[in-house]
């Protein structure tokens, strides 16, 4: 016989020490080791999936975040061009084209990953039975549009507390 969970590894154990001691009464544990009161463990596969959508949801917008730290670290205190813009002018910083070259690529492969996360939390939200079919909408266009935003939020609702 293989060790259990820790949880069916001390309902074994009290119900030996039960067994042994007469008049002892085990409250509480079943022999399958799980308390009635909490759920039974998910699967690890569930639990590694809730993570990897939570890793999903966050990513694009640390994407964005370290993208902008980045462009402030490399323009503050350079001087700026003034670019006329109708009747108007407006102060660019000035940067080299090997200083945009990184910015850019940093921010196509940022486009990609927001591109790819909000089409695995569409999925989602078409797979999902707990909405009725116009919040499947909303979140839908929510991740479309606003998807730095709503996927963490559609994450804490809805993929974290999912059952397992």
């Amino acid at each position: 016989m293989g060790i259990g969970t820790g949880r069916q590894v001390q309902a074994l154990m009290l119900e030996r020490v039960a067994q042994g001691v007469e008049g002892l009464t085990v409250v509480g544990v079943e022999p399958s080791g799980c308390n009635r009161r909490t759920r039974p463990p998910s699967r690890p596969g569930i639990r590694m999936r809730r993570a990897l959508y939570g890793l999903l949801a966050f990513l694009p917008l640390t994407g964005v975040v370290s993208i902008a730290i980045w462009v402030v670290a490399t323009t503050f205190g350079r001087p700026a061009l003034r670019i006329a813009v109708g009747p108007t002018s407006v102060r660019v910083p000035a940067l080299s084209v090997e200083e945009l070259l990184p910015i850019a690529a940093a921010i196509v492969v940022t486009a990609l990953i927001q591109i790819a996360t909000s089409l695995a939390f569409i999925a989602h939200c078409q797979r999902d039975p707990r909405l009725n079919p116009n919040a499947r909408i909303r979140w839908m266009l929510l991740v479309l549009f606003v998807g730095s935003i709503a996927q963490p939020i559609y994450w804490a609702q809805y993929v974290r507390t999912s059952p397992p």
